[in-house]
């Protein structure tokens, strides 16, 4: 026996455009605080950058500063 309400799927371009509507809402009361916004979202994404590339800089700073183990 099948379910009354039988489970279809859905388009990746329908599920972006139905939950994209809470966010178009949100953004009218961004509206006189645009540049701002902006602002703050580049610095999340460069925040998040320089955090993502920290291991690196790390690994490379721990290759030059400890001497490397010979193996005998």
């Amino acid at each position: 026996m099948k379910d009354k309400a039988e489970k279809r799927k859905v388009s990746i371009r329908e599920t972006i455009r139905v939950a994209w509507n809470p966010y178009k809402r949100l953004y009218t009361y961004v509206g006189p605080y645009k540049w701002r916004f902006i602002f703050g979202l580049a610095l999340g994404f460069l925040f998040g950058a320089t955090q993502g590339c920290l291991p690196l800089v790390l690994q490379k700073v721990r290759r030059r500063t400890q001497p490397s183990r010979s193996r005998s």
